[in-house]
């Protein structure tokens, strides 16, 4: 085809200028990472200064708020987005993170406290559908996986960060949770600055008949002066697909019900396995696990968000695994590798627990030990997968006029689920206990192995104006 043709010239067009945008975006990723990921450390001072004990509901409520949030920026973000392009929305983004930051290192009370983290939430819902768009609309077909894994890198950057914010602060006289909530205020307005520098999507300036600035942004992001043919095939796939109106009846043509359940059905999968219970949890499972007798000298504190911070460090370089894995063997292959070790981490972890719970309560070390081994592998497998996959393929299936809003549609499955396994774990350790909880999650896992197999094509290499599968492909 003449359209594989000119991904093949377009193979190494990977310019400093698309890195620059791609990691401009990102930011808002951080964001999320650390927004998500300080709560861990910070529940630990803030239940027994607002005596929440007794309160599990409310703890996850404090947890979970930030995903209804989430969610409702999710299902905001696509039409905003549609309307007002990729830019402008993660300028509002950075200035909510901004104010949902000094709303949290305020909070005299819970009140204050929830409202500054459903702020937050908003902006990672909005920005958590324009960011994937926005680099799978600008990057070159044949390296669009590595650069769209930045975001779910700069997650666990930014998740890392909180916990090293939290092991500092935990360490230090003050123990200060509204500090290690503050801190995002930063990172938001370093985003605020680089926007300026950010160039508009040049597909969605096609859909605006705005074919000459995106030339020019093809000019720029390429560092080439012939980006006639690459405009030609995005202009004739959009035109190709009736972009001018949204009907109501675009949902059930042909082939999309399927692409909405491979979209849907990975955000179903990446949620049942678990992740966000751990990341929001894991210092309170260490806890649980007796880390304090493998860490002697250190307050239980301490020595869970320590503990938590060493079996997170091995994401990193995973991920960068994953950004030179992803266009060479693809995301199919990736998700049928990845999935079935995280049920075996979680089997591990189940044992664990249990084991740990019938000990005799003098020296758990060894079963800390086991938790943190269990958790990291864990860790590593899921960002090489369901971590970075979903996302990125979601970005990557959905005609030009159903995009946005289909991938805030599949985002929006991916929140309402991150809400209810987040507000409900805490009620699961209490009542059923951990070594269940954890064997729920592996069971999931081993459902969504099959489910990628069955029903998850290869996208890889393609552009987005080849990647929208067939009825008769899906599942192949």
């Amino acid at each position: 085809m003449e359209e594989d043709k000119i991904i093949q010239k377009k193979r190494s067009n990977v310019t400093l200028f698309s890195v620059f945008c791609t990691i401009s975006a990102a930011i808002g990723s951080l964001l999320y990472g650390y927004d998500t990921g300080v709560i861990a450390g910070a529940l630990l001072y803030i239940v027994p200064e607002f005596r929440l004990e007794d309160k599990p509901f409310l703890e996850g409520t404090i947890v979970s708020i930030t995903l209804f949030g989430a969610l409702i920026g999710s299902l905001i973000g696509g039409k905003f987005s549609d309307v007002k392009g990729r830019k402008q929305p993660l300028f509002l983004c950075s200035i909510i993170f901004i104010i949902g930051g000094g709303l949290m290192f305020w909070s005299p009370s819970v009140g204050v406290l929830i409202g500054g983290r459903g702020m937050v939430g908003l902006a990672i819902g909005i920005s958590g559908v324009v960011i994937p768009i926005l680099i799978s609309e600008s990057a070159p077909a044949n390296s669009r996986g590595t650069l769209a894994v930045f975001p779910q890198l700069f997650i666990s950057i930014g998740i890392l960060s909180s916990y090293l914010v939290d092991l500092g602060i935990s360490l230090s006289e003050s123990s200060s949770w509204r500090l290690m909530l503050g801190v995002s205020i930063f990172p938001a307005i370093i985003q605020f600055i680089l926007i300026f520098g950010l160039p508009e999507s040049p597909r969605w300036l096609v859909m605006k008949n705005r074919n000459d600035e995106a030339k020019n942004v093809l000019m720029k992001l390429r560092n080439d002066q012939h980006v006639e043919e690459e405009l030609e095939v995005i202009t004739q796939g959009i035109t190709n697909m009736n972009t001018t109106s949204l009907k109501w009846s675009d949902f059930s043509a042909p082939g999309i019900p399927k692409i909405f359940l491979a979209g849907c059905g990975l955000q179903f999968f990446q949620q049942l396995s678990g992740i966000n219970a751990i990341i929001y949890y894991t210092p309170t499972i260490l806890i649980d696990s007796g880390i304090e007798d493998l860490f002697k000298g250190l307050s239980k504190e301490s020595a869970s968000i320590l503990g938590t911070i060493l079996v997170y460090i091995p994401k990193i370089p995973s991920l960068f695994l994953t950004m030179w894995l992803i266009d060479k063997i693809g995301r199919r292959k990736l998700l049928l590798s990845t999935i079935p070790t995280l049920s075996l981490c979680l089997a591990g972890l189940a044992i664990t627990s249990y084991l740990s719970e019938r000990g005799d309560g003098e020296d758990n070390s060894v079963f800390a030990i086991a938790s943190m081994i269990c958790i990291l592998f864990y860790g590593c497998f899921f960002v090489a997968g369901l971590g970075a996959i979903p996302n990125i393929y979601c970005s990557e299936i959905f005609p030009p006029h159903l995009r946005a809003i289909g991938f805030g549609i599949c985002v929006g499955v991916q929140w309402v689920l991150n809400i209810g396994v987040s507000q409900l774990f805490p009620v699961m350790r209490q009542t059923i206990g951990l070594p269940i909880t954890f064997g729920i999650f592996m069971l999931s896992c081993i459902f969504g192995t099959f489910f990628v197999y069955f029903f998850i094509p290869e996208t890889k290499g393609k552009s987005l104006e080849q990647t929208i599968p067939s009825i008769n492909n899906l599942g192949k």
